[in-house]
């Protein structure tokens, strides 16, 4: 994850978020606020504690409390605190810190966000019609990783057919795949395999 992190903007709903759920919001969440502190929502991160510090300030890491306690070895003082045998990676905290750095952004629950559609991206092979190899071509090409050979048509056909009914197809399946010309083939025998009674 983290290369590809470095490669894009850090957000908390995809880079952040789980770390804190797994480490910090069972003492500092919705539920429980230990020493006041709430780190799922960002007024609650960034107010003045009681310690008059700040959890969180925005755009410096060093700054922040959280920072301060995630890196110390005092264990009295160190977050998390020793006897929840929770460990909190170095990566993990470069996450976080770059993160803070980059203003500390706050995004609601993916669930609740609208999706949105996004450009299909250009890249070298065009022989696809289906605009979600683009993406997965695309994100092969970033990961250095070599685009696999299209099946051919009678691989194909036990594929689907093995992913809708769990069966193998039969000989007439292989025929009436291998003969549609229509340019539809692949669709047409899906449909014909979601009709039939072995489809779950």
């Amino acid at each position: 994850m983290g290369a590809e992190v470095q490669q894009q903007a850090i957000r908390f709903d995809r880079d952040i978020r789980a770390i804190l759920a797994d480490n910090c919001f069972s003492c500092h969440g919705r539920s429980k606020q230990e020493a006041g502190l709430r780190l799922d929502l960002a007024a609650g991160a960034t107010q003045k504690l009681e310690s008059q510090t700040r959890a969180i300030v925005v755009g410096n890491a060093a700054a922040s409390e959280l920072m301060v306690r995630l890196k110390s070895t005092d264990p009295e003082v160190v977050m998390t605190p020793p006897h929840t045998k929770k460990i909190i990676s170095a990566e993990q905290k470069k996450l976080l810190a770059d993160w803070i750095e980059a203003g500390a952004v706050y995004e609601k629950h993916w669930s609740f966000e609208p999706p949105l559609k996004s450009a299909v991206p250009v890249v070298a092979r065009l022989e696809t019609a289906n605009p979600i190899d683009y993406f997965i071509e695309a994100r092969l090409s970033a990961e250095g990783l070599p685009v696999g050979l299209e099946a051919d048509p009678a691989t194909l056909v036990r594929r689907i057919t093995f992913a809708l009914t769990g069966l193998p197809p039969t000989p007439a399946e292989i025929d009436a795949f291998m003969a549609d010309a229509s340019g539809e083939a692949y669709g047409n025998l899906g449909d014909r395999l979601l009709l039939t009674p072995y489809h779950a």
